[in-house]
């Protein structure tokens, strides 16, 4: 109506393209266009049908059996999302300040996060490079020191009662050493030296490059001379390190003290000395060990070696050694001693195995010789004359540690001690006459035992090692080895079942606990921002609804459901929550840049980083949205219930 012709026209032709899938209504008091334009006209008067051109008759279709069903009136989710963008978009501001007030518990849980993540990611990287230091260690017998702790403190001791009279026996300690006793484990190494020889088993799939390496112990004495050529021996030592005075003996050490000072370093497939070794530590002079002779002298990060260390070797006298320790007792300050490389290197160790301080008696038995015996000298002429052949400090980045004595040996020595103790005479004569002591001349008895006495000769078997360690070049082929254990348990009988130590995961799963639970606790606190922003998004959704009445009322009015008006504003606490999601990621990541500055700051340059996964910051944007939901559910229930002729009367 009021439209000139031409105008009328052009409108009419633009609906009759709409009529062509659509029904248009038109009301006109043009009646040339009605007759130009509509397929069906009827004519009204004071509200009644005065006349219709094309009468409806559903006779037809009734018989057939059609049913035409009505279409609802019904609003997409992506006109839900776009009617609350145009909303958005109208008050900028606001929509940025309630996001960012939103984000702020999201920052706080990104940022603990991110920490968490770095100090995780930080015990993991030192898992990796610590598996060459720290295998997955088997030995003969393993401590379960987890019962240890709970049996000295769960059971036993009977509770005080003050009505209690008479005397009451105290079992703790008791219960305490058959707790000790029950957290001994015997491995069945013999067996499982089996599986590990047999070069199919699934094991090798991940044993790294220095393979498999079986430790054994054996038994050997080790002295030097001094200036004088006077034997050095621990027994001149008393247990607080001081010097016996003359003819007391009463504080003796045992033979050797040297021994103590020597421990055997890893070898490699084709050498010595495994790379692992050579590639962590610096020769600072000689060269590395090549023969069963050579033995590496170890510093420390200080270029320092024990004392005590330094007179067994003859590097001190006994006169400057004697004035150390009275210093050091006065409460004075020792004087600093400094040697030069090639003071020590050339040293000659006298090595003597175990089985060769042994002498067959004239009634066919075999008694000990120490040191303070009159033929000590003479068995100490056939000892091997080792050498000090390098000189080694651990790297700046060796920070595990693979040699942990001043003194290291290669397996060469212990091969060499095996196959010495495998000839001796003592060995040999107790082998001959196994139920007999050769020490005693008698049977074995109550606290005597073949085992102890081949044991104390250093009788070796290459068949039953002491120790097992499994090396891995990466942290996911240490947890393949631990499964390859647990199959071989599962395969042999109880008795035979092996329990192995893992000193990486036992050291750092306390780390990762901690870690864990300090993260639980600060997400905890931070989370009461969650609650707060949760509430603040259900008072701005319930003003939201208060401003747009008479819009929930239009809506109605065109046949949006409850269903539909709730979307509406669903779609807006969502739009917040996502820019509020983002938001809060966006800041974690820049304010780590500072973070780190700070860690690198405190704790050294690239120890531990803050990073947040994108897995994380993901779930975290799903939070936000989650929260701003849960915060318009009630006011999105408001809007819904509003009635549409009462919504469009609001101004």
């Amino acid at each position: 109506g009021a439209l000139d012709s031409g105008t009328s026209v052009q409108v009419m032709e633009l609906l009759k393209e709409v009529a062509k899938d659509r029904l248009v209504i038109m009301v006109t008091h043009n009646p040339a266009l009605a007759e130009q334009y509509a397929t069906r006209i009827v004519n009204l008067q004071d509200g009644r049908i005065i006349s219709d051109s094309n009468p409806f008759d559903g006779r037809e279709e009734r018989a057939e059996g059609a049913q035409r069903k009505k279409d609802k009136a019904k609003m997409s989710l992506v006109t839900a999302l776009s009617l609350s963008f145009n909303n958005l978009k109208t008050k900028k501001g606001r929509t940025l300040l309630t996001s960012f007030a939103g984000s702020i518990g999201i920052i706080g849980i990104a940022l603990i996060l991110a920490l968490s993540s770095g100090v995780n990611r930080y015990i993991s990287d030192l898992q990796r490079s610590t598996m060459t230091s720290y295998p997955v260690t088997v030995e003969e017998k393993s401590y379960d020191f987890t019962n240890m702790v709970l049996g000295s403190t769960l059971g036993g001791r009977v509770e005080i009662s003050e009505n209690r009279t008479g005397i009451y026996a105290d079992h703790s300690a008791m219960e305490t050493s058959a707790q000790l006793k029950k957290s001994v484990t015997e491995n069945n190494l013999t067996q499982f030296k089996k599986y590990l020889d047999d070069s199919e088993s699934e094991i090798y799939d991940y044993v790294g490059e220095n393979g498999i390496v079986y430790g054994y112990n054996v038994s050997f004495g080790a002295w030097t001379r001094d200036a004088d050529g006077a034997i050095i021996s621990g027994r001149d030592l008393t247990s607080d390190g001081s010097l016996v005075a003359s003819g007391n003996l009463s504080y003796q050490q045992a033979d050797s003290d040297l021994f103590s000072y020597c421990s055997e370093m890893m070898g490699g497939k084709d050498s010595a000395v495994s790379p692992v070794i050579t590639d962590s530590y610096e020769l600072l002079e000689g060269k590395w060990a090549s023969d069963y002779r050579d033995v590496m002298l170890v510093l420390d990060e200080n270029n320092a070696v024990d004392t005590k260390a330094l007179y067994l070797l003859g590097a001190l006298s006994e006169e400057t050694y004697r004035e150390i320790f009275d210093s050091l007792m006065a409460g004075k300050e020792a004087k600093e001693l400094t040697f030069r490389y090639e003071d020590l290197i050339g040293k000659e160790i006298l090595f003597l195995p175990a089985c060769e301080r042994y002498r067959e008696t004239q009634e066919g038995t075999f008694r000990t010789i120490g040191e303070k015996d009159e033929e000590f000298s003479s068995v100490l002429e056939q000892a091997v004359a080792l050498n000090i052949c390098g000189i080694v400090k651990a790297k700046a980045d060796n920070k595990s540690g693979f040699i942990t004595s001043p003194l290291a040996y290669t397996s060469l020595l212990t091969d060499y001690v095996i196959a010495r103790a495998d000839e001796s005479e003592v060995v040999k004569a107790q082998e001959q006459t196994p139920t007999v002591n050769v020490l005693t001349g008698q049977p074995f008895g109550k606290g005597e035992s073949l085992k102890d006495n081949l044991d104390a000769f250093g009788k070796v078997s290459y068949d039953a090692p002491a120790s097992i360690r499994i090396y891995t070049d990466s942290f996911e082929a240490k947890e393949g080895v631990a499964k390859c254990i647990v199959a071989y348990n599962e395969g042999v009988e109880e008795a035979d079942r092996i329990t192995y130590t893992d000193y990486v995961e036992l050291m750092t799963s306390s780390l990762t606990l901690i870690v864990n639970v300090i993260t639980y606790v600060l997400i905890a606190f931070v989370a009461v921002s969650l609650v707060v922003s949760c509430l603040m998004i259900g008072i701005i959704t319930h003003i939201s609804v208060l401003e747009r009445t008479k819009e929930i009322g239009i809506l109605r009015s065109l046949g949006a459901s409850k269903r539909n008006v709730s979307q509406v504003f669903h779609a807006e606490t969502i739009i917040i929550g996502f820019i509020a999601g983002l938001l809060g990621v966006g800041i974690t990541l820049l304010l780590t840049l500072p973070v780190n500055s700070l860690l690198a700051l405190i704790l050294g340059s690239g120890t531990v980083k803050a990073v947040l996964p994108w897995g994380y910051a993901l779930a975290l944007v799903g939070l936000s949205v989650l929260i701003t939901l849960l915060g318009g559910l009630a006011p999105a229930k408001q809007a819904a219930k509003k009635q549409p002729v009462l919504a469009l009367r609001t101004e």
